[in-house]
């Protein structure tokens, strides 16, 4: 009676709207557990459980620390090429974070905030994109075998080029690492330039209003070329570079004849 009273004062939930016991019911596919920042400072761990239900996949996760508990489900098929696998944190602790995708992009999100006196916060279920709906650990094999195991081991060849170029970036010292930015930089800018040419090749003249920042961008362009000299990437992260920048046009949009793009 006494919680009854206080959740009336309060304005709070006597029970949590997530049921962290809901996976007991349903096939897990994964159970993950990692250390995560905690809001502006500190870490926390987070509890993570993947669970395959009726055409879709529900996403538990837990804070003990921060007393939240957010449920995160989606129906229909997965998008592959969403599905990135990122490094957060980098090394000597680091942390990797799966994008779980739907092919539709929307995700239903709750969640639930202890509050005083073991009482609940909880927000009602809403509608939101799926960058929502991602797993995090410090295990990336770990993370790409349940990609495999999600995607019926049909992981996109780009999504695969894309992941091994930012490994390979990521592993380098930091004036390799700058050289190789710069380096992708360029050739992302040069893709960009020839598409616009394609599509506008009479496009006339700059305007003498943008001219200012037509100069400041191509010094910026030459101090960019100077770094991918200084330290060029090797062969190999260079094919992988042509090869991203090379997917990523062809599924980027097109622009059509009225200036507007697809």
């Amino acid at each position: 009676m006494f919680r009854k009273l206080l959740s009336w004062l309060m304005r709070a939930d006597l029970e949590p709207a997530v049921n962290w016991s809901e996976s007991e019911a349903l096939e897990v596919l994964a159970r993950v557990t990692a250390e995560v920042p905690r809001g502006w400072s500190g870490r926390e761990t987070v509890e993570q459980i993947a669970c395959a239900c009726e055409g879709g996949i529900i996403l538990l996760k837990r804070y003990p620390r921060s007393g939240f508990l957010v449920r995160v489900s989606f129906r229909g098929p997965l998008d592959g090429r969403q599905m990135r696998l990122t490094e957060m944190q980098p090394a000597p602790h680091p942390i990797y974070r799966l994008q779980v995708w739907p092919l539709d992009g929307q995700c239903e999100y709750a969640c639930a905030r202890r509050t005083w006196f073991g009482l609940w916060r909880n927000e009602p279920p809403m509608e939101l994109g799926a960058m929502i709906g991602y797993l995090e650990s410090a295990n990336r094999e770990m993370l790409k075998d349940l990609r495999h195991r999600l995607l019926g081991g049909q992981i996109p060849d780009s999504l695969q080029t894309e992941e091994a170029m930012w490994e390979r970036i990521n592993n380098m010292s930091e004036g390799d690492r700058r050289g190789a930015m710069a380096a992708l930089a360029m050739q992302s800018l040069g893709a960009v330039d020839r598409q616009f040419h394609e599509a506008y090749p009479d496009a006339g003249p700059i305007p003498e209003d943008l001219q200012p920042a037509f100069e400041a961008m191509q010094k910026r362009l030459q101090e960019m070329g100077r770094a991918a000299a200084t330290a060029p990437p090797d062969t190999q992260l260079s094919d992988l570079m042509l090869r991203f920048v090379a997917d990523a046009t062809r599924q980027g949009p097109k622009a059509t004849n009225d200036g507007t793009s697809d």
